[in-house]
Parts: structure tokens; C-alpha cells; sequence
């Protein structure tokens, strides 16, 4: 027998939209596939919840103000309104009618009563209506929204192991296996410095997304990632510097990761201003990065050094790219508001330390 549950990519396309009624849809639809087997009129009050979430968001889109109204009069207003495709309205119509049953159970005499209780066959006529019903609203009504659920950084002392764990499950999707953090080795740098993580978090569903590596290394160590002789996965902890005294740093990107999920979300963007932050943090402390390295070990990342306008020192021993920008002076390509920010503070500092730095 199939089971009654919507379709968990339908879920996941909902939650790559970072506005908070798609978020809470997602979690409803969630919350059914988790009940449906146990508690199946339970089930079918979440799906009508989730329907209710987003008539009142398709409302809002229209100007139509939903308030406190019901959802028989919404569906008035936005048929009268054009809001809705006929098919979609009788849909919503069929989540509604079994939602209000199994919430409140049968106006209708004692005598028919009987003939009234759901089983698990509305659960499944509600799941297929729900999910006609969300693939519009992603389809027509979700781009149209605004980003209103931010996500959250974390950093330096937040970080603890149990997220590197789950940034290591992230590598698994990511990368090959001989590229991906080794567990023993991650936790050692993080205790060693902490402040080399930069984690983004979902908060709704309070999981790691993504993350950046980026470790100030000891000049020797430096000089091995520049050479392109050796892949950084086992590096001992003592090869990072500790942010301890005003100095000049050298970085490298160890790995940068985003879950594949929230590729087309503003996850990445997210991430990239967290670290340019991070940046001028830093540097306001006075510890100042004056060179970063990157081993592109992935296309991806290999169009993301191009991208940031890294320049490519050649091919590694693992058939790599190693690539190099500075930021005493600043060679960095300006592609956004904060990176310009990170420039300017930069290049008055190189003015300043000119000297120092020949």
C-alpha cells in the first residue's frame, strides 16, 4: 500500500524560498507526512492549515486584506478578484471541507452520523489536493515574495562540534570522499581557533546550511598550500595561527560548502557578506589578512575564485587549481556593497603600511 504523505521534493522546493509563509507551509506539510500513518484527521488539519497559510499569503499578494476572515470568504474574494484558477479553488475547497470535519466532526444528525467519519482515503484525496495546490503557489506565488526569514550566522565560540558534524554531512554531498573534512582533524582546528568557521543556519529548521573555512596559517604552511604539493584535509592543528596579537595574516580557504537543497536560495549571498564581515571585524582588531590562497578543488569553486577575481598560480599534484588575490593592496573584484566596504578599509590601511610591507 503507498503511503499518504506529500512529496518530500514539493517540501523541499518550498523551503528553498525565504519567506516565512512558505517556511511555515513546508513545516505543515512536514508535520503530515509525520502523522499521517498514526493520526491521519490530525494529518488533514495540517493540510488545511497549510492551505489557509497560503490563500491568506495569495490574498495579501492581491491586496485583498485576509485578517480574520474564513476561508469560504477568501475563496470568494480572490475568485471574484481572479486570484485563483478554478481547478486550484476547488481544491482548496475539498482541504477546506475535510479540514473543518475532521477538526469539528459532523453537523449532520447522530442518525447519519456513521457515514460521516474520515478515514484514510480523504487523507490521501486532501494530500494529492495539498499538493496541486502548493506546486501552483511555488509555480505563481512564492517567487513574488520577499526574503523575510533571515538566515543566521554563527561563529568563532557558537560553534560547536555538533555543527561540524553536520558541515562535514554537507562535504558528503559536495565533495569526493578523499576531499572531504575528516572528523578527528576538524574538531582539533576547531579547538585550536575557532574563529576559522563561519557557519549559516536555517533557523527554521536550526540546522547548518552552509559554511567557510578560512585559516590563518603559519607562514611555512602557507608556502606548502602555495606550492600545490599537499591537499589540506589532515593538516595538524599547530599549522594555524591563533588571532592572539595585532598582525599581518595569511589565509586560506580551506572549503567553502553550501547544501545542494539551497543552491538557488540567497543562502550563498548569506554566507559571502557573514565572511566579509568576519573580515572587517578582523581588521578592526587589527589583525589584518594581507594574502588568502584557495585550492579550487571543484568546478564550482574554480569559477567561484575566477568569479572574486583570484589570479590561478597553476595545477596541483591532486589536479587542483591554486589561486591567490591580497588584500594589502586590495585585488579583489568589487561585486557588492560590503566587498567595496572591505576594499576601501583595505586600501587606506595598505597606504598606511606601505613600508612595512616591502
Amino acid at each position: 500500500m503507498r503511503e499518504c504523505k506529500i512529496d518530500d521534493m514539493l517540501i523541499s522546493k518550498l523551503r528553498e524560498f525565504r519567506s516565512a509563509t512558505p517556511q511555515a507551509v513546508a513545516t505543515d506539510l512536514m508535520k503530515f507526512n509525520q502523522i499521517s500513518e498514526i493520526d491521519f484527521e490530525m494529518a488533514i488539519v495540517r493540510a488545511r492549515k497549510a492551505v489557509d497559510l497560503m490563500l491568506r499569503s495569495v490574498s495579501q499578494q492581491l491586496g485583498i486584506v485576509p485578517g480574520t476572515k474564513p476561508i469560504d470568504q477568501l475563496l470568494v474574494e480572490l475568485t471574484r478578484a481572479k486570484g485563483l484558477p478554478p481547478v486550484v479553488e476547488r481544491h482548496c475547497r475539498v482541504v477546506k471541507d475535510f479540514g473543518n470535519l475532521a477538526a469539528h466532526g459532523s453537523d449532520t444528525e447522530s442518525a447519519i452520523q456513521a457515514d460521516s467519519i474520515l478515514t484514510i482515503s480523504e487523507a490521501f484525496m486532501c494530500a494529492e489536493s495539498t499538493m496541486i495546490i502548493a506546486r501552483w503557489y511555488c509555480n505563481q506565488i512564492a517567487p513574488q515574495l520577499p526574503d523575510d526569514v533571515p538566515f543566521r550566522v554563527l561563529t568563532g565560540k557558537q560553534v560547536s562540534p555538533a555543527m561540524i558534524d553536520q558541515a562535514l554531512a554537507i562535504d558528503a554531498m559536495v565533495y569526493p570522499e578523499q576531499l572531504r573534512g575528516i572528523q578527528s582533524i576538524c574538531y582539533s582546528w576547531l579547538d585550536r581557533n575557532p574563529e576559522i568557521y563561519t557557519l549559516l543556519i536555517d533557523p527554521s529548521v536550526e540546522k547548518v546550511i552552509g559554511y567557510i573555512n578560512a585559516m590563518p596559517l603559519e607562514p611555512e604552511y602557507y608556502k606548502i598550500v602555495e606550492s600545490g604539493k599537499r591537499l589540506d584535509v589532515d593538516f595538524p592543528a599547530k599549522a594555524i595561527r591563533l588571532y592572539d596579537l595585532p598582525d599581518f595574516y595569511f589565509l586560506y580557504f580551506c572549503s567553502i560548502a553550501i547544501d545542494p537543497s539551497y543552491h538557488s536560495t540567497t543562502a550563498f549571498k548569506a554566507l559571502y557578506n557573514a565572511f566579509i564581515d568576519k573580515l572587517l571585524d578582523l581588521a578592526q582588531r587589527e589583525f589584518y589578512i594581507t594574502e588568502i590562497l584557495a585550492d579550487a578543488v571543484t568546478e564550482e569553486g574554480n569559477r567561484l575564485c575566477q568569479y572574486a577575481g583570484m589570479r590561478s598560480l597553476g595545477e596541483t599534484s591532486h589536479n587542483s587549481q591554486i589561486f591567490k588575490a591580497t588584500l594589502l593592496p586590495p585585488s579583489l573584484r568589487v561585486t557588492s556593497l560590503k566587498a567595496k566596504k572591505l576594499t576601501i578599509f583595505y586600501q587606506k590601511k595598505y597606504e598606511e603600511f606601505r613600508d612595512l610591507l616591502k
